[in-house]
């Protein structure tokens, strides 16, 4: 895929909407070239086609989700409180995106075989998770885990407790889902005092 020029990256967001909606496979070139002002003969020229267009608008969404969680991640504070600052970013990356998480969901399965995507969603979320984890069971701030499953756990209850109410209620307030899910995994990963 070619570099994409700033103009045509800002107006293909309004496409996750459409793909969500309709479907990848229900979803013409046409149709995305109408919604978003691109030309078809110009989106034909940056990707070779519609699975190019899906890599492009999730990837973007993971990017930011790489660059928030980076930053919370590299925060002040103990390895709990990035934890913390971790969970509010990724909500908040999915309140402001909420058609490419619901395109995330709707085609997970061909995501799963896009070059590439998949190392984009280790690297936005669980690496830099899995290094707080670690980090946290040495600070005494977390309890010892097993980092691979515990990541992917917290991962999925960040991402679907965010998409129930994206999908039930066309949108969320993030304050009220990170306090729910910061208490869920805190009181299974807070330290605990040195046994007697």
């Amino acid at each position: 895929m070619k570099k994409i020029p700033s103009d045509i990256a800002e107006r293909l967001p309004a496409a996750a909407g459409l793909l969500a909606d309709q479907g990848f496979e229900h979803t013409r070139v046409d149709e995305i070239a109408e919604l978003t002002g691109v030309p078809r003969a110009t989106l034909y020229y940056h990707f070779a086609g519609k699975e190019e267009i899906l890599s492009h608008l999730l990837g973007a969404m993971l990017d930011h989700l790489a660059a928030r969680v980076q930053a919370a991640t590299d925060g002040p504070g103990s390895a709990r409180e990035r934890l913390i600052a971790v969970i509010r970013a990724q909500l908040e990356v999915m309140s402001s995106d909420p058609a490419a998480c619901r395109l995330f969901v709707n085609e997970m399965d061909r995501v799963r075989r896009i070059t590439g995507l998949r190392a984009r969603v280790r690297a936005a979320f669980h690496d830099p998770f899995g290094r707080l984890l670690a980090e946290g069971a040495l600070d005494g701030s977390l309890r010892s885990v097993d980092i691979e499953t515990t990541a992917s756990a917290v991962f999925g209850a960040i991402f679907f407790a965010g998409f129930h109410h994206i999908v039930t209620y066309d949108g969320f307030h993030v304050p009220e889902i990170e306090r729910a899910v910061e208490s869920l995994v805190l009181s299974g990963l807070e330290g605990c005092p040195h046994d007697n």
